[in-house]
């Protein structure tokens, strides 16, 4: 049967030589998976050297690598470079969908990295300041480019790959007064008009693992800090995403 490997907030530093590695090595990534999804923030500021750093650790990893970039990735304005880096072992999505095949099943991702915005009833609104405007806009921009990704997709098995979280309910273990930085709303209305087959997110770091959109969409925060610094294992059974480690 077809199997994804999940992690997220990888934070590559300059002294995390070896220690990714051995994150994919320990339970031996090649054998329980056929793709690894990466759910942003590859590096921990945004550096050219952590990209390379990162480059260097996954090359362990045999199978193909999707990713997405996360705010971290963001902090030195160096996201193009950072995927030139990575191109040859990691396909970043920025906005786009791939159908793949996957031992006989064909899938598709679609990548973004997502933005702020908050979750009902407190939902960040562009009104007032060109400042607050420009940061509700960014996160509509994001959701749209979800939208336009998951359009692409032939597959009936769509998976969606996320930074921060569409729902609520992953991020709930982080302090109130900062959800409406850890996800947006908006970005789960791709997510149920798509009829996404499942969603992963990183991110909150001290969050809850598995949540639900709207439309009953599972959505699983992959984050490896909630896993005891492992990825996850999904298997597709019968058009459904079943956990297995």
């Amino acid at each position: 049967m077809a199997r994804i490997a999940v992690v997220a907030d990888l934070h590559v530093h300059e002294q995390s030589k070896g220690y990714i590695k051995k994150l994919f090595l320990r339970r031996d990534i090649n054998k329980e998976a056929d793709i690894l999804l990466i759910g942003g923030d590859l590096t921990q500021n945004g550096k050219i050297r952590e990209a390379e750093i990162l480059l260097e650790e996954l090359k362990v990893v045999k199978i193909p690598i999707y990713a997405v970039l996360g705010n971290h990735d963001y902090q030195l304005n160096k996201k193009d470079k950072i995927i030139e880096v990575l191109k040859d072992k990691v396909l970043v999505l920025d906005g786009d969908g791939i159908d793949i095949e996957i031992k006989g099943f064909k899938v598709g991702i679609a990548g973004v990295k997502g933005f702020c915005g908050g979750f009902e009833p407190h939902v960040a609104q562009a009104y007032g300041e060109k400042a607050l405007k420009d940061f509700v806009f960014a996160g509509d921009r994001e959701a749209e480019k979800l939208d336009e990704a998951l359009s692409e997709l032939e597959s009936d098995v769509k998976i969606a790959l996320l930074h921060y979280s569409p729902v609520k309910e992953t991020i709930i273990g982080e302090f109130p007064e900062i959800f409406a930085f850890l996800g947006s709303k908006k970005l789960s209305v791709p997510l149920d008009y798509h009829k996404v087959s499942i969603a992963f997110h990183g991110h909150a770091h001290h969050g809850t693992i598995i949540g639900k959109t709207d439309g009953g969409i599972e959505v699983h925060n992959a984050t490896r800090i909630l896993y005891h610094n492992n990825y996850i294992v999904f298997e597709l059974k019968e058009g459904k995403w079943i956990r297995k480690f």
